[in-house]
């Protein structure tokens, strides 16, 4: 990496710090009597992680040994597992991808913060917005929240890695910038990739699916 010393202090320090108060504040809030409970989705929970490890090492987008735009698989996540599962198996997966592969420790707080708590937090935050919307329906699910938000989530995580290169003047705002065009490329396979799994989840098994309730999204009159 070519990062002055300041800025790369800047790097590890800040999302370090914010990466460890999710994680506890996740470790805390997470429902881990339902996880335990069934054991489909604890095998779930381990496959996903080791899953969006693998994807990341052989798909995900970076310069430098930095993610600037990883796959948004962490929205199916946030939306199978909820929020804070989410953060902790996205966690688990950037550990594992880190002693997988030759990137740097240093990075990884980073990367949490923007290839998962970025697009974990949209994924809840436009949940939460379209359970407000009357005249629900599946298709506000599955196309709204497996298709359209995982296509924002790609974007956001761009966008956000990003500013932070710019506020902290980093020498890997311009390689980033230059690539640019990727963030609207794989935005839209991102977003039909995650849609796909989303919709096959909410009609063949929607009892995997933690924010997903029958009466809310199919009982609607």
């Amino acid at each position: 990496m070519f990062i002055s010393v300041h800025t790369q202090a800047l790097m590890f320090y800040l999302p370090a710090a914010l990466s460890l108060a999710l994680l506890l504040l996740s470790f805390y809030k997470a429902g881990w009597s339902q996880l335990w409970a069934c054991s489909m989705r604890l095998h779930m929970a381990f496959g996903s992680g080791l899953s969006l490890a693998l994807a990341w090492k052989f798909l995900a987008f970076s310069i430098n040994d930095v993610f600037i735009l990883a796959l948004g698989f962490v929205v199916s996540l946030s939306l199978i597992f909820g929020f804070y599962f989410s953060l902790i198996i996205g966690a688990l997966a950037l550990i594992f991808l880190h002693l997988i592969s030759p990137l740097p420790w240093q990075n990884i707080a980073f990367h949490f913060v923007v290839c998962v708590v970025v697009p974990a937090s949209l994924a809840s935050s436009l949940l939460r917005l379209l359970e407000k919307t009357p005249g629900l329906n599946l298709f506000f699910y599955t196309l709204g929240l497996g298709f359209v938000a995982a296509m924002l989530a790609s974007l956001a995580t761009g966008i956000s890695a990003l500013a932070i290169f710019y506020a902290l003047n980093s020498t890997l705002y311009w390689p980033a910038w230059d690539h640019r065009e990727y963030f609207f490329l794989l935005a839209f396979p991102q977003g039909f990739c995650n849609g796909m799994l989303i919709s096959a989840l909410a009609i063949w098994r929607p009892d995997l699916l933690k924010t997903f309730d029958e009466k809310r999204w199919l009982d609607q009159k």
